[in-house]
């Protein structure tokens, strides 16, 4: 318990495990971009289309395979945003990829509001893009040059009646109807919170009037109706509460159905999402029946079908609008689509998952291993140190009186040993080199960035920090030995004095009032070891050696504070296993 570290060995050991959390994350970071299909759109000639990463699947709405369209040959890349299709058949797409600056991720990740205003790159943003059967025919355009560039996620809906778009800015918390040629029309700048799924109802009339547009106002938790026509567009309708039992409070994205609703419901993390069956009347039923640790992420009603993509477990469930489960879409496929895909993705995830886990449990095994070895090499050097002092005590009663005598009136100081003293620039330097290591982390990932890797960011280089603060406070201390008493003398110039007599001590450390000096052992002592045993301790009282629980005690009270920055350390460091296992822990 008070043997000393090393500083060299503390910043292998730093090493080793800052080494092994950058795999973790590497790992963790490649399972989060192994693609997950994202958005699920009906097209006009009513096949249906699924977003796998890169790549657009469209199958008949028997399950049967058309073609797969490869996004990035059209020069669109990334998958956080929605698509549709205008009554022609044109797609329209987002084609940025947005890197943003650590800033700016670490803002998207807290669900700050996005108040940047540039507009997309030339050439780049919305792409309208005529999806010919042959790819020397598929060409893209820019669909609209004003508006500001889409960073992060973004909803799409077309009305195939008029073919204006409505477009749901979600980090911006704004609503946009643009013309069938790309132009500017209304927008919904206040009273909406991370808006995302944009849906148009029409109504029955002939002159169709009263169109209402559903908007899934995520942070208000509500769905809402407003206005479609340009001249009073986002007027309110109608809203109405979406609140699940517990955590379940957040509506992201939702499908309609012949005779109702089905909404998805997502948790405090914005993960883990259900699907709640409304009425027309918005009467609420009961959740759909989902596998365990499904992450439903969007769905479609088609040809009497609810298809709901579960990016968590890589699958297209089917169910019928009364909420009975069918069997998974194209899974009995009779060549390669997205069933195959979706499977080989899945094993990716599942491996990458894996890695990450088996770094963190071999990290885990080699702090268990380093701490058996610490505990069994100071029960070794307590033995063979009391072992030395019973064969050196003759010889140490007769130097104890002649030393005395000669010890100067000035009494003889002792530092702590050079490379202690610098300790403090140590915490620092290791500090900063993790800390860089992570933001490189982040930045890598874009905006992926995880929870788990923000609270590391935070965590382990406090840590760090504390765990080594005692060890740099002592270091500054100086000891003085006088003809009569021991002085200390602590980093703030303050001088502690007592007798020989009065000092407890035991194998590892001394004590003045209640200061608590650690001696350790020759190779990891912060003081001179041969000296401190040499001046010091063949003149303490034996009456006064403490055991291990009054040591702990006196410990515990003493100003350096060693035991109560080591609890911090530790408190913390389960408090970031707790994190990084918060998932398996909850059962989810």
């Amino acid at each position: 318990m008070n043997k000393n570290v090393n500083p060299v060995l503390a910043v292998i050991i730093i090493a080793l495990f800052g080494s092994l959390l950058w795999l973790k994350f590497h790992f963790y970071g490649k399972a989060l971009d192994v693609p997950k299909v994202s958005f699920l759109k009906e097209a006009p000639d009513k096949t249906v289309f699924f977003r796998l990463g890169s790549k657009l699947y469209q199958y008949q709405s028997n399950g049967i395979l058309k073609r797969t369209i490869d996004l990035q040959k059209l020069g669109i890349n990334g998958d956080s945003g929605d698509f549709d299709f205008f009554s022609n058949g044109d797609l329209l797409i987002n084609s940025n990829e947005y890197h943003g600056k650590l800033k700016e991720n670490l803002a998207a990740y807290a669900r700050f509001e996005n108040t940047t205003t540039a507009p997309a790159k030339e050439g780049k943003g919305l792409l309208r893009c005529k999806l010919s059967l042959t790819l020397a025919q598929q060409h893209c355009q820019v669909f609209n040059k004003t508006i500001p560039e889409l960073q992060g996620p973004h909803y799409i809906h077309i009305d195939r009646k008029t073919d204006e778009v409505y477009l749901a800015d979600t980090t911006r918390h704004e609503v946009r109807k643009l013309s069938p040629s790309g132009e500017l029309l209304a927008e919904i700048t206040t009273g909406l919170q991370f808006p995302n799924q944009v849906y148009l109802e029409h109504s029955n009339t002939s002159n169709n009037k009263g169109k209402k547009l559903w908007i899934v106002d995520t942070n208000h938790h509500v769905m809402k109706a407003v206005k479609a026509e340009t001249e009073n567009f986002g007027d309110l309708i109608e809203k109405h509460k979406t609140i699940l039992d517990g955590e379940w409070i957040w509506p992201s994205a939702f499908s309609k159905l012949t005779n109702g609703w089905a909404v998805q419901i997502a948790d405090n993390a914005m993960q883990n999402a259900k699907i709640v069956l409304y009425s027309n009347q918005w009467q609420q039923g009961s959740p759909l029946n989902l596998p365990v640790k499904a992450d439903p992420v969007s769905s479609i009603f088609t040809n009497d079908t609810l298809i709901i993509a579960d990016a968590n477990n890589y699958t297209l469930y089917q169910f019928d609008q009364y909420g009975r489960r069918l069997s998974n879409f194209a899974e009995n496929e009779s060549k390669p689509g997205i069933y195959a895909a979706l499977q080989a993705n899945k094993a990716l995830d599942k491996q990458y998952q894996q890695w990450s886990n088996w770094v963190l449990y071999f990290g885990l095994g080699v702090f268990a291993l380093i701490f058996i070895y610490a505990l069994k090499q100071s029960v070794k050097d307590q033995a063979k140190q009391e072992e030395e002092a019973i064969q050196n005590s003759q010889q140490i009663e007769k130097d104890k009186i002649i030393r005395l005598a000669k010890l100067p009136m000035e009494g003889e100081w002792i530092e702590a040993k050079p490379y202690f003293k610098i300790t403090k620039w140590i915490i620092l330097g290791t500090d900063l080199v993790l800390v860089a290591l992570l933001i490189y982390l982040i930045v890598k990932m874009d905006n992926k960035v995880s929870l788990e890797l923000i609270l590391m960011l935070l965590i382990l280089p406090a840590i760090i920090t504390i765990s080594i603060i005692p060890i740099s406070k002592i270091s500054q201390y100086q000891i003085g030995f006088f003809k009569n008493n021991v002085t200390i003398k602590t980093d703030k110039g303050k001088l502690i004095s007592a007798p020989y007599n009065q000092i407890k001590w035991g194998s590892r450390f001394f004590s003045i009032g209640d200061w608590f000096i650690p001696i350790g052992n020759p190779k990891q002592s912060i003081f001179p070891y041969e000296k401190l045993q040499k001046m010091l301790m063949p003149y303490v009282s034996p009456e006064n050696k403490l055991g291990e629980i009054d040591a702990f005690k006196l410990q515990w009270k003493s100003p350096e504070g060693i035991l109560k920055y080591a609890l911090i350390s530790i408190g913390l460091g389960l408090l970031l296993i707790i994190i990084l296992k918060r998932h398996q822990l909850m059962g989810n």
